[in-house]
């Protein structure tokens, strides 16, 4: 099961709604996200001499190179959209995090389904990649690769032609537009229900879950009184 951590102010357009966002690489929180590697001088000419072979000069060649690396890689920037979820519903930092101080929610998907079927995992990584060609799937690896600082997160990403989007909805606050995918009502397996969450929150999404598949479980947050861990209780 793979899992989406969200504050409770997502509970209208992925309960209610069933869409959910594909984000631009400029619209995630880690900065490395939409900055080329840098690509030594040595690295273009070997590259150069496979892409570029009947180049003169290689000032000419090595320009070119780097100039289709760079395109190629904004290209990506906003052609694709990227999913972000979870391999772990117990990391206190994510809790923290990304259901705003535990208001929100984690939703728990069928890894097995599908609509997932795409998704790769993140490698941590100390140093970065550099692409091996001007080939479409060598940069795009890129994508799938973030600092080590970033592993407890133990993410995994699924890409979606943002083309293909079902709706959209406005700007992020980073000025980019929001993409949204209807997702089927199987792909949802559980719903954990923080324990912070407001109760007016709360009486939602049990309803929409209930509107949604009987056959989601549904779970509540509370603190180990012995350790420093979540637990979990079902709601029934």
């Amino acid at each position: 099961m793979f899992y989406k951590y969200l504050t409770e102010k997502r509970i209208d357009d992925i309960l209610k709604d069933r869409l959910i966002r594909f984000s631009q690489l400029k619209a995630l929180n880690d900065p490395f996200e939409n900055f080329l590697p840098w690509i030594e001088p040595k690295h273009l000419e070997k590259v150069a001499k496979r892409e570029f072979a009947k180049k003169t000069t290689e000032i000419q060649v090595n320009s070119d190179i780097l100039h289709s690396f760079t395109k190629n890689f904004k290209l990506f920037l906003v052609k694709f959209g990227v999913l972000s979820l979870s391999k772990t519903k117990t990391n206190l930092l994510m809790w923290s995090h990304y259901t705003n101080s535990y208001k929100g929610f984690i939703i728990g998907f069928n890894s097995e389904h599908e609509f997932l079927k795409s998704y790769e995992s993140v490698q941590y990584k100390k140093c970065r990649t550099v692409p091996q060609s001007l080939d479409e799937n060598d940069i795009k690896r890129l994508l799938f690769e973030k600092p080590i600082d970033w592993e407890y997160e133990e993410e995994v990403r699924i890409l979606k032609l943002l083309k293909n989007s079902d709706k959209r909805c406005g700007k992020d606050q980073f000025g980019q537009e929001k993409h949204l995918y209807e997702f089927p009502k199987d792909l949802i397996q559980e719903v954990i229900i923080s324990h912070n969450m407001d109760s007016v929150s709360k009486k939602e999404v049990i309803q929409y879950c209930s509107e949604m598949n009987n056959e989601i479980k549904l779970y509540e947050t509370s603190l180990s009184i012995t350790k420093y861990e979540i637990e979990f209780k079902e709601i029934t």
